[in-house]
């Protein structure tokens, strides 16, 4: 019992620190576009291990990882090739590298799976990962290596930056570009060897993906997407490791990209400005608004029109709604009760003195924007409508001033229809 427990652990740790390493990493890649070419990597990594076994003939971990790590260099100096002098579309040489890498290694795997001498048993489990074979000594090189790339990445955190936005500034300052791209290249490449031996060369671009897409519904501030994302590849790591220790038979490769999934899609669907369900929600404010403004303003025309008092009583039924559904009337007509907009008289209902102020500020930015339209911009009286239909809702008091000042105060529309004030 001591040594599973122990062996959990490391798996815990080690896929913690693995997940969260990845993701610090991959926002370097997405910064430098290049977040499909981390699943290139990672792909191509398969036929340098499998030639490596096939020079050694048994498997050391640090050949196969120097296998590996030639062929990453390999994968992203075929991409750069490429994609030289646009003979290529990038996306093109990516599917190319990662397609023509991926296939060799399946193809030298299934060869050497056909040796009799049985020193490649387990060769497979590159392709998927292997946490349970992770070890103490795994976790001194995960925490030696993320030490290194946090040092290197606060040392070179700007001059990377300029690579990616103003590389022309850096060059002219001085600063050795091409050295601070091969950093970048050689943390991406590093980070895929580390993770390859605990969820394989298949998901190990969901490692560097995953969190990066999770972290950017909550900011586009660079160092906050660093943070954010470090923290979603830990929890992946630790979920995704529970997970499959508590369910029976999943691998925890596969495991810890479920979990890191999981995250980014509540992420896209509950962050609080950028979250499906914030947009949709701000989407039906908006519209609430409109309506009910549309509402307001559609008892002052009908006044206005038929001379009658803001007083007087009007009903849901009226035909002045017939624009509005029986539930958006519904709703609508809550909202301005709610607001006290409106007020019940029996089962009709009545402006109240700031439904009127509310319903006059309506009318009174149609009605400028209508003149604004025609005076400013040409467009004839008759066609100007629509544009101010949609536009009044938009226009903040500030506009609203800025307006007034630059028409000079006027009393009729272009319609030659008093501008309630």
């Amino acid at each position: 019992m001591p040594v599973e427990i122990s062996a959990i652990w490391i798996a815990i740790v080690g896929n913690m620190l693995l997940a969260g390493l990845a993701s610090f990493i991959g926002v370097l890649a997405y910064l430098q576009k290049r977040s499909l070419t981390a699943d290139a990597v990672s792909h191509a990594a398969l036929p340098g291990i499998c030639i490596a076994y096939l020079i050694v003939g048994h498997k050391d971990f640090a050949s196969l990882s120097l296998g590996a790590f030639a062929s990453g260099l390999a994968a992203l100096w075929l991409i750069g090739r490429l994609s030289r002098g646009n003979a290529t579309k990038s996306d093109t040489a990516i599917a190319l590298s990662l397609t023509t890498f991926f296939a060799l290694g399946i193809f030298l795997l299934t060869q050497i799976q056909h040796q009799a001498n049985g020193s490649q048993s387990g060769l497979d489990a590159f392709l998927f990962g292997k946490a349970a074979t992770l070890l103490e000594r795994d976790l001194f090189t995960y925490l030696i290596f993320g030490f290194c790339a946090l040092a290197i990445t606060l040392i070179a955190y700007k001059p990377i930056l300029f690579t990616l936005f103003d590389e022309a500034y850096l060059r002219s300052a001085g600063f050795p570009t091409r050295l601070f791209k091969g950093l970048a290249s050689g943390l991406l490449i590093v980070a895929v060897l580390l993770g390859i031996q605990s969820v394989g060369v298949v998901l190990m671009a969901a490692l560097l993906i995953t969190p990066v897409s999770a972290a950017l519904f909550f900011s586009r501030a660079n160092r906050q997407i660093i943070l954010i994302a470090f923290v979603f590849g830990v929890g992946g790591g630790l979920g995704g490791t529970l997970l499959s220790y508590f369910t029976e038979g999943v691998p925890t490769g596969p495991a810890v990209v479920v979990s890191l999934s999981l995250m980014a899609g509540l992420s896209a669907l509950l962050a609080p400005q950028r979250g499906i369900v914030a947009k949709w929600w701000r989407r039906q404010a908006h519209q609430l608004k409109v309506d009910s403004e549309n509402a307001l303003k559609a008892v002052y025309l009908y006044q206005e029109r038929t001379s009658s008092s803001h007083t007087s009583v009007f009903s849901p039924a009226d035909r002045i709604f017939d624009a509005f559904s029986p539930r958006r009337k519904r709703i609508v007509f809550t909202k301005l009760k709610a607001q006290k907009q409106i007020t019940a008289v029996g089962t009709a209902y009545t402006l109240t003195a700031l439904g009127l102020t509310e319903a006059m500020r309506i009318v009174r930015l149609h009605r400028l924007w209508e003149i604004y339209l025609t005076n400013e911009a040409g467009i004839a009286p008759d066609h100007v409508h629509d544009d101010a239909e949609s536009l009044e809702h938009l226009i903040t008091p500030e506009i609203e001033q800025r307006l007034e000042a630059l028409l000079n105060y006027p009393q009729l529309d272009p319609h030659q229809k008093q501008i309630p004030r």
